[in-house]
């Protein structure tokens, strides 16, 4: 097995409250992974970002998508 880093989102993020509203805690935690992941691998500021969350098949999918300003 490879090694595993640990890995913890950025505490800077902000999420819009109206958005999430009612989302699980687990989604919202997902959310923040992608979200971080998205900005070091695109090297930007979270506010770059544009995000959704929608079920398929009875699962959360998570879609980040970086924006440049």
């Amino acid at each position: 097995m490879g090694r595993v880093d640990e890995f913890q989102p950025d505490k800077e993020i902000v999420l819009d409250t109206e958005r999430i509203a009612g989302m699980p805690d687990q989604i919202k935690g997902g959310l923040l992974m992608a979200m971080t992941s998205a900005c070091r691998k695109h090297g930007c500021h979270w506010t770059e970002l544009v995000w959704d969350v929608k079920i398929e098949n009875n699962e959360p999918v998570i879609r980040v998508k970086h924006v440049p300003n």
